[in-house]
């Protein structure tokens, strides 16, 4: 089951979402109450309003329950430069960050004054918790309500560490990374083990990201048990679960109009276009030409066996 939040003239709802009729059925209730009777007993459970609405009447919103938080995972799939036997890296990000399907993802401002700086983009597969805190944080993926997308925008420079970097300055910045476009039930994908599914990211048409969630290096039992361990998940939490590598060295850069499809099997599409301002634009005092692009060292691309 797809499960899309949206807004109409009455305020913000949760729905079923039929993106092929394109239709939607509200939920009355609050999403505190079913999203763990979901979690627990599966989509049949779920009660909706007699009335059907037409998905063109109403506009599709990020996939977000509030006031949870979103975790962010870093170095999670084998082609990243990071040491096997490392403990997961973890961190919040900000809810002001995020846009919904088909909005428009912006540049952060801090990239003009930080010369080294490049906007980056990342897809990632995104897990929402739909249970009051995990019962088992080792059996993490029964708490799990569904999966989404996230293409996540990051701030980079040319350290490849996170040791001593502004993380809320990389991860945060206002409309930076995108959620959606809904949430697909996790008994649609995989159930209780750990979902294997393509996702594949598009630049203007052209492919620039390709893997496998099944890659990751932390399953999402592990990644979730990661999480809980450091700041207790309760319903509504949703976790980006990190990225796969880049097809091409040098192409994980958005430039201004860039326009985004990130696709994860069994999913859907996330649509998303960058601002028209170029943000590099700026004195060459202040930034070289061509500093915005990434250097050599760092993304790394994919494998030959990812792209399979």
């Amino acid at each position: 089951m797809k499960l899309a939040k949206f807004r109409d003239a009455n305020g913000e709802h949760w729905g079923e979402i039929d993106p092929d009729v394109g239709t939607i059925r509200r939920i009355p209730d609050p999403f505190a109450e079913w999203a763990p009777e979901v979690t627990a007993n599966g989509p049949g459970v779920l009660k909706f309003d007699d009335r059907t609405i037409d998905v063109d009447a109403v506009k599709l919103l990020a996939p977000l329950h509030r006031p949870a938080h979103i975790y962010w995972l870093g170095l999670n799939y084998p082609n990243w430069p990071k040491p096997e036997d490392t403990d997961a890296s973890v961190f919040f990000k900000s809810r002001t960050a995020i846009v919904g399907p088909d909005e428009t993802i912006m540049f952060p401002k801090l990239i003009t004054i930080q010369p080294q700086a490049y906007f980056v983009y990342e897809i990632e597969l995104v897990a929402m918790i739909g249970s009051h805190g995990l019962a088992d944080p080792k059996n993490g993926i029964s708490d799990v309500l569904g999966y989404t997308i996230g293409n996540s925008g990051a701030l980079r420079n040319n350290r490849v560490t996170c040791v001593g970097a502004d993380i809320l300055g990389r991860s945060s910045a206002r409309k930076s990374s995108a959620i959606g476009p809904w949430i697909v039930t996790r008994d649609e994908l995989g159930g209780d083990s750990h979902p294997d599914l393509q996702m594949t990211l598009k630049i203007n048409g052209e492919v620039r990201q390709k893997g496998r969630t099944g890659n990751m290096i932390w399953d999402m039992n592990r990644l979730l048990h990661e999480v809980d361990y450091r700041s207790r998940l309760v319903c509504g939490d949703v976790v980006e679960t990190g990225t796969c590598g880049y097809v091409g060295v040098q192409d994980g850069v958005y430039d201004p109009l860039d326009k985004a499809e990130a696709e994860i099997e069994g999913i859907g599409v996330l649509r998303n276009q960058v601002e028209g301002n170029d943000p590099y634009s700026i004195s060459p005092s202040q930034r070289p030409l061509g500093a915005h692009r990434a250097p050599q060292i760092y993304p790394h691309p994919v494998s030959d066996e990812v792209l399979k």
